[in-house]
């Protein structure tokens, strides 16, 4: 079975709101493991910094393409922005780690190789990013590559900061 119709059947496997998550509501909450094994819960940036959550794939071109610009977003907010790469490979994560070394991404990867966190987000292309406030709101949708390093992308995580 070719990796595209394993992932795509793991999307959609479990029925959920056909347009995904509304903006201007709470993010749904996941807790994946990152690549050492340890547990992270998207709820622990509630209340402290912003988030955006990448879901991406190591045979994904646009999303290996897109991880250096997340990189140097991450690099320059870690103070008040987290992102969250969110691998959705399926098999060996020595793949993804492999991958990760090579860019030379520092920021939290998360394996999600079953969708559990894909599912509530309804990822049907990669990459998909959501830019997440430090309330826990989702507040933008980015389909595709996008170069988080251009002002119109950043206008995305500055929304995401502004208080409210």
């Amino acid at each position: 079975m070719a990796i595209g119709t394993v992932l795509l059947s793991l999307l959609t496997s479990v029925p959920v709101r056909a347009e995904g998550p509304t903006l201007g509501q709470p993010a749904p909450p996941f807790t994946l493991a990152d690549l050492g094994g340890k547990s992270l819960r998207l709820e622990e940036f509630r209340g402290k910094k912003a988030v955006v959550v990448n879901f991406w794939a190591t045979w994904c071109v646009p999303c290996r393409d897109e991880m250096p610009t997340l990189e140097r977003l991450w690099q320059e907010r870690q103070g008040s922005l987290e992102v969250l790469g969110v691998s959705v490979d399926v098999g060996d994560p020595e793949r993804v780690k492999s991958f990760v070394r090579a860019v030379g991404v520092t920021f939290p990867i998360l394996l999600d190789p079953e969708g559990k966190a894909g599912r509530p987000y309804r990822i049907r292309a990669l990459p998909t990013s959501f830019v997440i406030d430090r309330s826990g709101v989702l507040r933008s949708r980015e389909i595709g590559y996008r170069d988080w390093t251009s002002s119109e992308t950043r206008y995305f995580s500055d929304e995401a900061l502004r208080p409210r």
